[in-house]
Protein backbone atom coordinates (compact mmCIF):
# COMPACT_ATOMS: atom_id res chain seq x y z
CA UNK A 1 0.00 0.00 0.00
CA UNK A 2 3.11 2.51 0.38
CA UNK A 3 3.11 2.96 -4.03
CA UNK A 4 2.16 6.02 -5.21
CA UNK A 5 -0.54 6.18 -7.73
CA UNK A 6 0.86 7.85 -10.67
CA UNK A 7 -1.07 9.97 -12.91
CA UNK A 8 -0.14 10.78 -16.76
CA UNK A 9 -1.01 14.72 -16.77
CA UNK A 10 -0.42 14.58 -20.23
CA UNK A 11 -3.02 17.21 -21.93
CA UNK A 12 -2.62 18.79 -25.40
CA UNK A 13 -5.72 20.16 -25.80
CA UNK A 14 -6.15 24.24 -26.17
CA UNK A 15 -8.65 25.98 -24.95
CA UNK A 16 -11.86 27.24 -27.51
CA UNK A 17 -10.29 24.72 -29.94
CA UNK A 18 -12.55 22.04 -31.16
CA UNK A 19 -11.36 18.94 -31.44
CA UNK A 20 -12.89 15.77 -33.16
CA UNK A 21 -12.89 12.75 -31.12
CA UNK A 22 -14.82 10.45 -33.46
CA UNK A 23 -16.71 10.47 -36.37
CA UNK A 24 -19.97 13.22 -35.22
CA UNK A 25 -18.26 13.79 -31.48
CA UNK A 26 -15.92 16.85 -31.14
CA UNK A 27 -14.84 18.43 -27.66
CA UNK A 28 -13.83 21.46 -26.43
CA UNK A 29 -11.84 22.73 -23.88
CA UNK A 30 -12.91 26.06 -21.11
CA UNK A 31 -10.08 28.16 -19.87
CA UNK A 32 -11.04 27.32 -16.31
CA UNK A 33 -8.59 24.70 -15.39
CA UNK A 34 -8.01 24.10 -11.38
CA UNK A 35 -8.11 21.46 -8.64
CA UNK A 36 -11.95 19.83 -10.07
CA UNK A 37 -11.06 20.56 -13.67
CA UNK A 38 -7.75 19.59 -13.98
CA UNK A 39 -6.82 21.95 -17.56
CA UNK A 40 -10.55 22.51 -18.02
CA UNK A 41 -13.80 21.87 -18.64
CA UNK A 42 -14.49 19.40 -21.63
CA UNK A 43 -17.95 20.16 -23.22
CA UNK A 44 -18.78 17.55 -25.93
CA UNK A 45 -20.43 18.36 -28.95
CA UNK A 46 -22.80 15.45 -30.28
CA UNK A 47 -23.87 15.24 -34.10
CA UNK A 48 -24.22 17.49 -37.16
CA UNK A 49 -27.08 20.12 -37.64
CA UNK A 50 -28.95 19.78 -34.80
CA UNK A 51 -26.85 18.39 -32.01
CA UNK A 52 -26.44 17.62 -28.23
CA UNK A 53 -23.86 19.88 -25.91
CA UNK A 54 -22.84 18.04 -23.22
CA UNK A 55 -21.95 19.69 -20.31
CA UNK A 56 -21.77 23.14 -21.82
CA UNK A 57 -19.08 24.86 -19.25
CA UNK A 58 -18.42 28.13 -17.67
CA UNK A 59 -20.05 31.44 -19.12
CA UNK A 60 -17.21 32.28 -21.02
CA UNK A 61 -17.84 33.82 -24.34
CA UNK A 62 -14.87 32.76 -26.07
CA UNK A 63 -15.73 28.86 -24.71
CA UNK A 64 -19.81 29.64 -25.73
CA UNK A 65 -18.24 30.61 -29.44
CA UNK A 66 -16.07 27.68 -29.86
CA UNK A 67 -19.30 25.61 -28.69
CA UNK A 68 -21.58 27.17 -31.26
CA UNK A 69 -19.21 27.24 -34.02
CA UNK A 70 -18.35 24.47 -33.30
CA UNK A 71 -21.28 22.64 -33.47
CA UNK A 72 -22.46 24.47 -36.56
CA UNK A 73 -25.74 24.03 -34.92
CA UNK A 74 -28.86 25.91 -35.72
CA UNK A 75 -31.06 24.70 -33.10
CA UNK A 76 -30.47 21.10 -30.37
CA UNK A 77 -30.85 20.22 -27.66
CA UNK A 78 -28.10 21.11 -24.55
CA UNK A 79 -27.53 18.17 -22.39
CA UNK A 80 -25.98 19.61 -18.93
CA UNK A 81 -23.79 17.94 -16.68
CA UNK A 82 -26.15 17.72 -13.12
CA UNK A 83 -23.81 15.61 -11.18
CA UNK A 84 -22.90 18.88 -9.16
CA UNK A 85 -26.70 19.71 -8.70
CA UNK A 86 -26.67 22.62 -10.45
CA UNK A 87 -26.91 24.04 -14.04
CA UNK A 88 -24.34 25.11 -16.16
CA UNK A 89 -23.75 29.10 -15.96
CA UNK A 90 -23.15 28.84 -20.12
CA UNK A 91 -26.55 26.98 -20.61
CA UNK A 92 -28.65 30.12 -20.60
CA UNK A 93 -26.45 32.43 -22.99
CA UNK A 94 -26.26 28.73 -25.46
CA UNK A 95 -29.44 28.33 -25.84
CA UNK A 96 -30.68 32.36 -26.43
CA UNK A 97 -28.29 32.18 -29.52
CA UNK A 98 -29.68 29.21 -30.47
CA UNK A 99 -33.22 29.14 -29.42
CA UNK A 100 -32.23 25.49 -27.81
CA UNK A 101 -34.29 23.18 -26.00
CA UNK A 102 -32.07 21.86 -22.80
CA UNK A 103 -33.18 18.46 -21.15
CA UNK A 104 -30.92 18.19 -17.80
CA UNK A 105 -30.32 14.66 -16.04
CA UNK A 106 -31.87 13.86 -13.00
Amino acid sequence: MGDDVTFDKNFDLVPGVVDEVAPGVRRVLANNGGPFTFKGTLSYIVGRGKVAIVDPGPDDPEHIKALLDGGSCRQGRDRRNRLRGRPAPSLAPAQCRRGAAHGGLK
